[in-house]
């Protein structure tokens, strides 16, 4: 709630319509077909021209710019299936790939050692790691990427994110901006009250990112800090709380206009005017147990 600029008055658009999917995200879709599995997408065929000297001629499509390519990605779309132009597959399998390294070299091998579960409820906590596992915890249900348990009972959280860029300094701010933080303390506490598990029992949350950029296949894992994961926390228990009100009363606009929702961007960059360079100020002030002030280590 309030991130990106989506006001409540969106969010009440998108539940009551439903929403469109945007390239992000159907970009971010089709790379969790790739990794974990999975066929919900659908290649356009060929076009064909419709106006001008070339009319009638055939060509496959590298863009949505024709009313023909629009028109098959609508349909594409309203079967349920994420529509993916020719030229952008080849690219999407060298990321999806460059994903599957860096999780290697974590100890992460999709290949074979992951129980695949594809959206099913984790119901039985076996050893080992489970892909696409639907956590549910009351008034709550959220789909992880990766989540790895251990036979000691310790355990770790992976996302996997397309950005513009993988390194640390641009995936800080890009965290920040996208909610990212949020997502972390929403998953964190999905494990513990939906899992059951033990929270001095665990030991990471992951980013793995990807850059998306044409050409390019690069990703990098970047592990967030206690300060990182502490602000997620905050910001998705304000999120809550203002959820409850939207519920209670019934009434959107009036929560949107009487509840003050600090911008999550702004609310970390104050934390982080409260630090000084030894990172040892303390933030009890604002609820934030402090250990560190970097917000994510990368590989």
């Amino acid at each position: 709630l309030g991130r990106n600029g989506k006001t409540l008055r969106e969010l009440k658009r998108d539940i009551e319509r439903g929403r469109i999917p945007t390239k992000a995200m159907e970009e971010g879709a089709l790379m969790d077909q790739l990794l974990f599995g999975g066929g919900n997408y659908q290649e356009l065929g060929v076009c064909t021209k419709r106006t001008g000297p070339d009319k009638g001629e055939q060509f496959t499509p590298t863009d949505y710019a024709t009313k023909d390519a629009q028109e098959q990605r609508d349909a594409i779309r309203a079967n349920g299936m994420i529509p993916v132009l020719a030229c952008e597959v080849e690219e999407a399998m060298a990321q999806a790939s460059s994903v599957r390294e860096t999780l290697l070299r974590h100890g992460i091998d999709l290949a074979r050692e992951t129980r695949h579960l594809g959206g099913s409820v984790l119901d039985i906590l076996e050893t080992g790691i489970h892909t696409q596992p639907l956590v549910e915890w009351p008034g709550r249900h959220g789909t992880l990427d990766i989540l790895e348990l251990f036979a000691d009972g310790s355990w770790r959280i992976v996302d996997t994110k397309l950005s513009q860029r993988c390194d640390e300094e641009w995936v800080s701010a890009q965290a920040a901006k996208m909610g990212w933080d949020v997502q972390a303390g929403a998953y964190y506490e999905g494990c513990i009250e939906g899992l059951g598990l033990d929270p001095a029992k665990f030991i990471g949350y992951g980013l793995c990112v990807c850059e998306k950029r044409s050409g390019l296949s690069m990703s990098a894992m970047h592990w967030l800090s206690n300060m990182y994961l502490e602000c997620g926390k905050a910001l998705w228990e304000q999120c809550k709380t203002v959820w409850a009100q939207v519920i209670a009363s019934g009434d959107w606009i009036g929560a949107l206009d009487t509840t003050e929702l600090e911008p999550p961007g702004f609310h970390v960059s104050r934390i982080f005017d409260k630090v000084d360079s030894s990172g040892t100020e303390n933030l009890s002030d604002i609820g934030l147990d402090m250990t560190g002030i970097e917000m994510v280590g990368s590989d």
